[in-house]
């Protein structure tokens, strides 16, 4: 009998912390700094870091024009993606292997030229992590840590908390808002922008271009404050850029850190919800 009770103990004492550990979620840490949230990431090949910007705007990933050449990479068949003022060439890579702290990341799929957006923002991008990570992860933006945590389902958010509905426009997954009482319209959510929100005056009503977008650090100069409406939540004095013309057509914005960083943010891209906790 008193043998039981040891292998019992022993199973409590080793097994269980063991269980537990592997039920948590993954951490990892990020520094947020000019609006903008910002990775280490390793590359297989290359002895120091990479820095990358988590972009929940762009749809897939990419990498810097200068880093994939650093990496020995071949450019591949060269496209048109749409950016913040236009659109530009990218090429295709492949074969690409990135790592986070206990994390694979997706490969990324493009090689654009990120040296304007890199001069924008006073410090290098060497690529961008986009929507296909966000695909492939429950993943929590705590601000206030600095910690993204990739959840199990059993982790996500179930008590007090904002759950608005995504929705798939085109690459990008957006949320429903109103500003200033006017009608709702969709907007990306965005954490490669570094401003609260863009707004987009007159809703156009046009249709959603095909191809492959990336909004990395899209803030106005120029902001006015408004009342935003985002799900139940009514927000005073949000600092807004307003455009004549849409940003990427179909769309009537973005909502960007400046906004997210008031609260814990959790993409739940499998059940297509966004969940805002407040600190």
């Amino acid at each position: 009998m008193h043998q039981y009770r040891l292998i019992f103990s022993l199973f409590a004492c080793f097994i269980l912390p063991l269980l537990s550990r592997a039920n948590a979620a993954t951490e990892i840490p990020f520094e947020h700094r000019d609006g903008l949230i910002w990775l280490n990431v390793s590359a297989t090949g290359h002895a120091k870091p990479l820095r990358f910007l988590l972009d929940s705007g762009a749809g897939v990933g990419v990498i810097d024009l200068r880093a994939a050449r650093a990496l020995g990479q071949k450019l591949d068949t060269p496209q048109t993606v749409l950016g913040i003022g236009g659109s530009s060439t990218a090429y295709q890579v492949a074969g690409i292997e990135l790592n986070l702290p206990g994390v694979a990341l997706p490969p990324p799929r493009l090689a654009v030229d990120l040296s304007a957006v890199s001069a924008g923002c006073g410090r290098r991008i060497d690529g961008l992590l986009g929507a296909d990570f966000f695909r492939r992860h429950i993943v929590q933006v705590d601000f206030r840590a600095e910690k993204i945590r990739l959840l199990s389902r059993g982790e996500v958010p179930s008590g007090a908390c904002e759950v608005l509905p995504l929705s798939l426009r085109g690459d990008a997954y957006c949320v429903r808002l109103s500003v200033n009482a006017q009608p709702p319209g969709w907007v990306r959510v965005d954490t490669g922008c570094d401003s609260s929100l863009e707004w987009l005056k007159v809703a156009h009503g046009r249709k959603t271009k095909a191809g492959t977008s990336i909004a990395a650090v899209a803030g106005s100069h120029h902001s006015v404050l408004t009342a935003v409406q985002l799900g139940s939540l009514h927000l005073a004095a949000v600092p807004t850029g307003l455009h004549e013309t849409p940003i990427f057509d179909g769309e009537a914005g973005l909502l960007g850190n400046g906004l997210l960083s008031r609260f814990t943010v959790t993409f739940d891209a499998a059940r297509m919800r966004l969940l805002l906790s407040q600190k």
